[in-house]
């Protein structure tokens, strides 16, 4: 009986290290299996929104209306519609020839006199100033210069014109003065709203020097 305890104990002593051993091996087998790692997810790539990265087709530029020009009134020599056709070095000759020829006048405005419309005189080929009035009074009806002012010139003449040439225009006559005040009768029935510019005008030549839009 001592004698089966004692085998007992002894393989117990024996049988605690073997089973000490096994419970290692199995601790360090665990910590050394590797981990399950899970597969990443596949991801969809989105298309870029990035506007400089997606071509867009150009757009054709707006046409730009062209402008047409406008029209122009010819000052130049012989531009009008007077007699004559002289060549430009024939009409500074006839300027030169009458340089220093001044008529100067200073008639007055008549009696009972209402103006009925004023303009200034604007210069074209010369130099040209002054002003211009409409005057009905108990005689008639007038167009009057005042402190008037123009180069003499050849064959210079007064003019009533719906515009800037001799197309449908009424001859008042020769040019009176060229420093001062005159006055020039309007024909009867004369519709000055409709003839309300006053010309200077050099026929042989064809030359506007200057006019006066005269309104109410």
């Amino acid at each position: 009986m001592r004698r089966s305890v004692i085998i007992i104990i002894i393989l117990v002593i024996l049988l605690i290290p073997l089973a000490w051993y096994l419970t290692l091996s199995f601790l360090q087998q665990d910590k050394l299996e590797p981990p399950l790692i899970a597969a990443p997810e596949a991801t969809q790539e989105t298309p870029s929104s990035d506007p400089a990265k997606e071509s867009v087709p150009d757009e054709p530029e707006p046409a730009i209306p062209l402008e047409e020009p406008e029209e122009e009134i010819d000052y130049s020599l012989g531009g009008g519609e007077g007699e004559g056709g002289d060549t430009r070095s024939e009409f500074e000759k006839a300027m030169d020839e009458l340089e220093d020829v001044v008529i100067e006048g200073e008639e007055d405005a008549p009696d009972e006199s209402v103006i009925l419309a004023i303009g200034v005189f604007i210069p074209a080929n010369q130099q040209v100033s002054g002003t211009a009035l409409f005057i009905n009074s108990t005689n008639g009806t007038y167009i009057r210069f005042e402190d008037f002012s123009t180069p003499n010139g050849p064959g210079l003449r007064v003019y009533l014109s719906p515009g800037l040439t001799l197309d449908d225009a009424i001859d008042l006559g020769p040019n009176k003065i060229t420093v001062g005040s005159v006055n020039y009768d309007i024909p009867d029935g004369t519709d000055i709203v409709h003839y309300n510019k006053v010309l200077i005008w050099s026929d042989p030549f064809s030359v506007l020097f200057g006019h006066a839009e005269v309104a109410s």
